[in-house]
């Protein structure tokens, strides 16, 4: 049940979801839109894991690799190598700058971003070969390495060696018979020379040692200029804008219904009321307002079942004074006090409807009566109860309407003339109706309430308030009125009823406006056929032109004859129809200069021509404008120009050699062609 309460919420509160996310959506949308486009290049760098041990038996120490590549992070932002970074690029304000460990590898990258995409490229791979050269002070620090301390160590010993082989030598030269000096000289050189090989070796494995520890940093895929920007990433903002939207709008729509006391269903009001719901009157929607609901309206039959609820009471004994009021204002009080005396009339009883509000009375305005003369009137005693009653045009209702407006309203409802007219009323009519102002806005009803048999507390839905309702039930039960009910007003319209009553009127309705979308229909076909007829004549006539010349029965023809034979190629136009052209039908015979010699011209599009395809255009003497268009990329050869024809010879795809005279206007040349004017000849031969 809580489960469905929520969605009714979300339901009621739809349009404060839509707006908040569609404003979430437009807002983000604009801001990436604005958002100056960065781009990211990355390096990627391997960080080789240290080992120890010998060629035998090699171990890597993996956490010390992970130690050093957290190292190298920190390095690569530090300042002294942001600072040559900025120096070496010439730069005031450096890139944004990120370093990423590749989990479960020896690979790290070094991520860069700028709105320039070059920029980046050179900043990654520079900030990379400062990384790797001061890769080698990370171990040695200030001072020399091992393969420096060895290298002098093997140069002193060297040289000690050099001066032992020495002394041995002269001391053989000079002393041979001495074998105690020359042995000790001889055990020196020996102990030198093994002291020499041992640094040699501790040498060679200091310079692998560190030839390994150069190598530990290097670049594996340096980085490329990006051609897409990384940021701002459009269809990620937008969704995450539309999720944070729509919780931002759900959240909205859950804190105004806290926020909001007005009264949205049937639930909420009986938890308010704790009172007797007597009957549901639907809300007639878009419907245009009306005083009086026909007989086949669900808020007809919503008046009907209401008067069976108040007419079949527990003790029997049916109310015969009821007293119509609401908490607040525009709750539709005394359109309920009209329509149920209506309801109760059609039932054969005689019922009079009392506006008992003489502040502002409206059941006159209802039942279309004067308020000349009234209530007020019969209470001031300035006329008879006889003479201030009405006959309306509902048969079996009368009304007494308030009369001209008094200064203590108050004041003559309680006073005993009015207990004294109700109980007149209650013996000449079968039910009293008492239409009368607002709870809490006046004391009117308060006082009359005691006085009755009944009292209907109206209350209209997604309109009241909580707290003006639970007043208002409160205040009645302070003056201890008697058998309290309330009418649910501009309720939600019950599924059953269109079972039985709706059905006919929809199809009638569908009926109607099918019709009418048919009528619709035709109208705006009709429109459109002659809109699209004449933007077509109007678009042909300025953009492509008359299809066919102009041509007369007896042309003035100009030969011309091509210097050179121009072959070119075409592009196809759009298409248009031929067959409402007309085709020429006679032309004389050209001087013998123009081979073959033409005679009628043929039709302007034949089985062998590469479709209806057109152009605007015409010929000139010095740079003829030819008209036929073929396919794309297909060429063709014109022969001669005669007057607006133009001889042409041209091959279709899988067709045979075509040549034949066909209007100028038919083909476009991309340039002049060389020609020579030829004497006119009209009608020669």
């Amino acid at each position: 049940m809580e489960i469905r309460r929520y969605i009714q919420i979300l339901w009621r509160r739809k349009w404060v979801i839509v707006v908040t996310a569609v404003m979430t959506v437009t807002v983000v949308v604009i801001g990436t839109l604005m958002a100056t486009p960065t781009y990211q290049a990355s390096v990627t760098l391997r960080v080789l894991t240290p080992s120890s041990g010998s060629v035998d038996w090699v171990e890597h120490n993996v956490m010390y690799a992970d130690r050093l590549m957290s190292t190298y992070s920190r390095i690569a932002t530090s300042g002294p190598v942001v600072e040559e970074l900025a120096q070496r690029l010439g730069l005031d304000d450096l890139p944004q700058i990120e370093v990423e460990v590749v989990a479960n590898t020896e690979l790290m990258q070094v991520l860069v971003e700028d709105s320039n995409p070059i920029l980046a490229r050179e900043a990654a791979n520079t900030l990379a070969e400062i990384l790797i050269a001061q890769s080698r002070e990370l171990y040695v620090g200030g001072g020399k390495t091992a393969q420096e301390i060895l290298n002098e160590q093997l140069a002193q010993i060297e040289d000690e060696l050099g001066q032992a082989r020495g002394e041995y030598e002269t001391l053989v030269a000079q002393s041979p018979e001495d074998s105690d000096r020359v042995t000790a000289a001889s055990r020196s050189i020996a102990v030198k020379e093994d002291t020499y090989a041992t640094l040699l070796e501790q040498y060679e494995h200091a310079r692998v040692q560190e030839a390994m520890r150069t190598n530990t940093l290097s670049i594996l895929e340096p980085a490329t200029t990006p051609q897409a920007p990384a940021k701002p990433r459009k269809e990620l903002n937008v969704a995450l804008g539309f999720i944070v939207g729509l919780a931002g709008g759900i959240g909205l729509a859950f804190l105004f219904e806290i926020l909001d006391t007005t009264l949205y269903s049937a639930q909420q009001i009986d938890e308010v009321t704790a009172l007797t719901t007597l009957g549901k009157i639907p809300s007639a929607g878009r419907q245009p307002q009306v005083a009086f609901f026909n007989g086949n309206s669900p808020q007809a039959e919503a008046f009907r079942r209401l008067r069976t609820s108040i007419l079949t009471p527990e003790n029997d004994v049916p109310p015969k004074t009821l007293l119509v009021t609401s908490a607040e204002p525009k709750e539709g009080k005394s359109t309920l006090v009209a329509n149920l005396a209506f309801a109760m009339a059609q039932s054969g009883r005689k019922v009079i409807a009392v506006d008992g509000d003489m502040r502002r009375p409206t059941l006159g305005e209802i039942f279309e009566l004067s308020n000349e003369v009234g209530l007020s009137s019969v209470l001031s005693q300035e006329l008879a109860l006889d003479e201030a009653v009405q006959d309306s045009h509902v048969p079996g209702v009368q009304v007494l309407t308030s009369g001209p407006l008094p200064s203590n309203p108050a004041e003559l409802l309680g006073s005993p003339q009015m207990v004294e007219l109700i109980e007149r009323l209650e013996r000449r009519f079968d039910v009293v109706l008492l239409d009368t102002p607002s709870l809490l806005a006046v004391t009117d009803a308060a006082v009359l309430a005691p006085t009755v048999d009944g009292v209907i507390l109206v209350v209209g839905r997604a309109r009241a308030r909580a707290e003006a309702v639970r007043a208002a039930c409160q205040q009645l039960a302070d003056v201890k009125a008697r058998s309290v009910g309330v009418v649910l007003n501009r309720a939600k319209q019950s599924d059953s009823y269109a079972y039985y009553h709706r059905a006919p009127t929809q199809r009638a309705r569908q009926v109607r406006i099918l019709q009418k979308l048919q009528k619709l229909q035709k109208k705006h076909v009709l429109i459109g056929v002659v809109g699209l007829t004449v933007l077509s004549l109007v678009v042909g006539r300025l953009v492509v032109g008359p299809i066919w010349p102009a041509v007369s029965s007896t042309p003035t023809l100009l030969p011309v004859v091509f210097e050179s034979t121009p072959t070119f190629t075409v592009t196809p136009l759009p298409t248009q129809t031929s067959t409402s052209s007309p085709t020429p039908t006679s032309m004389p015979t050209p001087s013998s200069t123009l081979d073959p010699t033409p005679t009628v011209p043929p039709p302007p599009v034949t089985g062998q021509m590469a479709g209806d395809v057109w152009m605007r255009g015409g010929p000139s003497a010095d740079s003829p404008r030819i008209g036929l268009v073929m396919e794309q990329g297909q060429s063709v050869e014109v022969l001669a120009v005669f007057g607006d024809w133009v001889q042409v010879r041209w091959v279709p795809q899988a067709q045979a050699e075509v040549i034949g005279w066909v209007p100028s206007r038919w083909v476009e040349t991309a340039g002049a062609i060389p020609a020579r004017i030829v004497t006119p000849t009209v009608g020669s031969q």
